[in-house]
């Protein structure tokens, strides 16, 4: 996820990891992508 989504879903208690910087097809730029950390998912 971008870092937008990943400040949208602050205080939720789900931690990410880093994944870098990314050139994404058909997006303008680089964005710095996020991967929810599995470990802080409640089910």
């Amino acid at each position: 996820m971008s870092s937008t989504v990943k400040d949208l879903v602050a205080g939720s208690g789900l931690r990410f990891d880093d994944r870098g910087s990314h050139t994404l097809k058909g997006v303008p730029d680089e964005w710095r992508l996020f991967a929810v950390d599995p470990t802080s998912v409640r089910t």
